[in-house]
Parts: structure tokens; C-alpha cells; sequence
């Protein structure tokens, strides 16, 4: 295990402990993403990434963390690491939603169904892996529907229509900006 290696899972276990130092875990994670971006290391700089992007999700840096997120999937997309991918959708879509939610209460209804998309992509991935992430997707993607006003059947059907869906096809389905 190289030292950029060692630097991103203390830099992950220093932000995951409730006790830990996040200064300290965000520049773990950025040295050694500095590292594996030197050695091309697409598999680490995907891990760095996402651990970034966790700590700025944490902090309530919505639009860093879901920038982190998608230089993630960009990585993951680029490995075919569909797990990689069903996470970092995942995480982008709690991001996403976080960031459609407005001080008043009031939800930006546009990030809501961006959200949703981005969860649904997720579940379904989950689904493909034997995940057991799965379950916290379908009820994200539930709690979502409803607010949205989808009628309860239109997370199954939607499923049912992601099955028939290639990788390329889901993504630019969940991820339409950036296609």
C-alpha cells in the first residue's frame, strides 16, 4: 500500500471519527490526492474524491461536496466500477437535494427531480451489485416521490424502465447536464 493510500484512509477515518480532526482529514485527503493525481492512480483519486467530497457535505458545503462527488463518478465511470458509480450517485443526489432545500422550507422542485433521478440511478445500481445500500436509496427516493407528488407505484415503474436502461443511458438519464 503506497503512502497516498495510507494518507486517504486516515484521512477518512479522521473525518468519519466523531471526535476526529477535519482539518486535519482534509489535508490528508489532499496531499494524497496530489499524489495519485502525480501517478495516475484513477481508483485512488476516485476514493480522495469522494472522502472530500464527504468532509464538504458534512461542513454543509453542498456545492463543493457535490463537485467532489462528480470528479468521483468521472473517475468511477472511466474504471466501470459500478459500485463506485451507485455511490457516488448516491451521495451526489443527497447533496443535490440538500441544496434544493431553501431557507423558507420551501424545495427548488428542479433539484428535487435532479435529485431523484440521481437516487433512483443509484438504487438501481445498488440493485445490479447486491448492494444492501439499496434499501437507503429506495427509501430516499421514496420520501423524495411523495414530496414530489409521484404516486407511489412510480418508483417501481421507474425501476422497472432503469433494467432495460445500458450504463451510458442510465447516467445521461440521472446526470443530463453533464452528459
Amino acid at each position: 500500500m503506497s503512502i497516498a493510500h495510507v494518507r486517504t484512509n486516515l484521512g477518512g477515518l479522521e473525518y468519519q471519527d466523531a471526535a476526529g480532526d477535519r482539518a486535519q482529514a482534509g489535508h490528508h485527503l489532499r496531499a494524497a490526492l496530489e499524489v495519485l493525481r502525480a501517478r495516475g492512480d484513477a481508483r485512488g483519486i476516485a476514493a480522495a474524491l469522494n472522502n472530500l467530497g464527504a468532509l464538504a457535505f458534512e461542513a454543509g458545503h453542498m456545492d463543493e461536496a457535490s463537485e467532489r462527488y462528480g470528479e468521483a463518478l468521472s473517475f468511477q465511470r472511466e474504471l466501470c466500477d459500478i459500485s463506485g458509480i451507485a455511490n457516488s450517485l448516491f451521495n451526489l443526489g443527497e447533496a443535490v437535494e440538500l441544496k434544493g432545500q431553501q431557507g423558507d422550507g420551501q424545495r427548488d422542485k428542479e433539484q428535487t427531480r435532479h435529485a431523484y433521478r440521481l437516487l433512483a440511478a443509484a438504487e438501481h445500481l445498488f440493485d445490479e451489485v447486491g448492494s444492501p445500500y439499496k434499501s437507503f436509496a429506495r427509501e430516499f427516493c421514496a420520501r423524495i416521490a411523495a414530496d414530489l407528488g409521484y404516486a407511489s407505484t412510480a418508483l417501481d415503474a421507474l425501476q422497472r424502465n432503469l433494467r432495460q436502461k445500458p450504463l451510458d443511458d442510465l447516467l445521461a438519464w440521472a446526470l443530463p447536464e453533464n452528459s
